[in-house]
């Protein structure tokens, strides 16, 4: 027998209702992201943390197909957000690692060679473009 309980706690969790209280309200859906850029930050996340990793690999731990998976993974590559390769010796198959992890373990290969990692040198220019001044006199 279902109870009422189960169900409202299963549309909870699913954040189709909102508790207030003893009550319950339909949540409104607000835009979301398409698929594919869900997709493709779900993939990014994981490789991320848990890369370097093959197809096969994602595609097992995310309960993915190979083929939707393959897909987002050339396409996260031709923007440069990845890169394929073969990072890990002893395995034929490819796998990918973030594309600014690549370019900090080739740095450390080289030696003594800072790497500063894009969005934190984005982040300076703009700081330092975009810097407020109390007088023109200050520049």
């Amino acid at each position: 027998m279902i109870k009422p309980r189960k169900i409202s706690d299963e549309l909870e969790k699913s954040y189709l209702v909102r508790r207030e209280g003893e009550r319950f309200s339909k949540r409104e859906i607000e835009s979301s992201a398409s698929y594919e850029k869900s997709l493709d930050y779900l993939i990014t996340m994981h490789i991320g943390f848990v890369g370097p990793q093959a197809i096969e690999d994602i595609a097992l731990e995310l309960r993915l197909a190979e083929e939707v998976v393959g897909q987002s993974l050339y396409d996260l590559e031709e923007k440069g957000i990845i890169q394929g390769g073969n990072f890990v010796l002893g395995q034929s198959t490819p796998q990918y690692l973030m594309a600014e992890d690549v370019i900090y373990l080739e740095a450390q290969a080289h030696g003594d060679v800072d790497v500063v990692p894009e969005k934190i040198l984005r982040e300076y220019i703009d700081y330092k473009v975009f810097k407020k001044f109390s007088s023109l006199q200050t520049l």
